[in-house]
């Protein structure tokens, strides 16, 4: 049985719809005068658009109207933004829920909806000369999305991008070529490989690698992320993370002096980016450490 919607008493979401609303993937779009329920992705911010995805009764003689699929997937403009296809035109129409789903997803991504989570792969080569190339199939981590730019944390090793932490930026000029360059992978398709060893990367090197990126982003120097740890400085002070432990999923902060590497303060936190940044922001405010990065996470 999946997730029950408020606005159509006894009717519920096939649990592969009600999987994006536990995802965070959709929200309950239902209204109790649409002729079905229904899940949508909108973004409130921005206003760049919204995806639905309607699902009706599974049962066909129940519908308000028969004839009419079960599942079906349309992009809706705003008043303020316009869309690449036409308002309200099923993306798709049929009876597989997975089907729906998967087009859902697609067109999230294909929306330039790049929000921060969402797995994706390049569907062609994508030049960026003298630094990479990338190949079809090459898979990441949407880990910055605003108004100036995206952000996508590779799973493979690009020498290329070093200076960038191995993330690829769209920006202002280029972020129209998302739409062509990009599709969102749906949850779990593709798995972080170490391409030297053709193995998963642990979920350790996941999260450091993660961390790093919102470290070097957020106005720290010298950020280096390695799988078990990372370090990185201010001005006037030095810090890392250490010391993980797999029980409670907690990393050691450390700040210690930057000319003798003497420890001043540390304390323990979840290993997640927002949760290291803001201990690393309280131990530098218990110090009194005026000399701190501006950082967005």
């Amino acid at each position: 049985m999946g997730q029950i919607t408020t606005e159509h008493p006894g009717r519920s979401f096939h649990p592969i719809v009600a999987a994006l609303l536990d995802s965070g993937d959709a929200i309950d779009s239902s209204w109790h005068n649409d002729v079905a329920p229904s899940v949508s992705w909108y973004d409130t911010e921005n206003e760049v658009c919204r995806v639905r995805l309607w699902d009706d009764d599974p049962d066909k003689h129940k519908r308000e109207t028969p004839d009419m699929p079960r599942f079906s997937v349309m992009l809706c403009a705003t008043d303020s933004t316009p869309v690449s296809l036409p308002e309200n035109v099923a993306l798709y129409s049929g009876e597989n829920a997975r089907a729906a789903a998967d087009c859902y997803r697609t067109m999230v991504a294909e929306s330039m909806v790049c929000g921060v989570g969402l797995r994706v792969a390049a569907v062609r080569a994508i030049d960026r000369y003298p630094h990479c190339l990338l190949s079809p199939g090459t898979t990441g981590t949407v880990v910055r999305s605003d108004d100036y730019s995206v952000g996508i944390l590779l799973d493979s090793y690009e020498s290329g991008l070093d200076d960038w932490h191995n993330v690829l930026w769209y920006y202002n000029e280029d972020r129209h070529l998302i739409e062509d360059d990009l599709r969102i992978v749906p949850s779990g398709v593709i798995r972080r490989r170490d391409e030297a060893k053709g193995l998963p990367l642990s979920p350790l090197a996941v999260s450091m690698a993660e961390i790093a990126i919102a470290l070097a982003t957020g106005g720290y120097d010298n950020v280096d992320g390695r799988a078990d740890r990372v370090s990185f400085s201010t001005d006037a002070w030095d810090g890392r993370l250490t010391d993980y432990h797999a029980r409670t999923g907690t990393v050691l902060v450390v700040l210690q002096t930057e000319d003798t590497g003497l420890e001043m303060a540390s304390l323990r936190c979840p290993l997640v980016a927002a949760r290291v940044i803001e201990t690393i922001q309280t131990l530098a405010n218990t110090l009194d450490l005026s000399e701190i990065g501006e950082v967005f996470v």
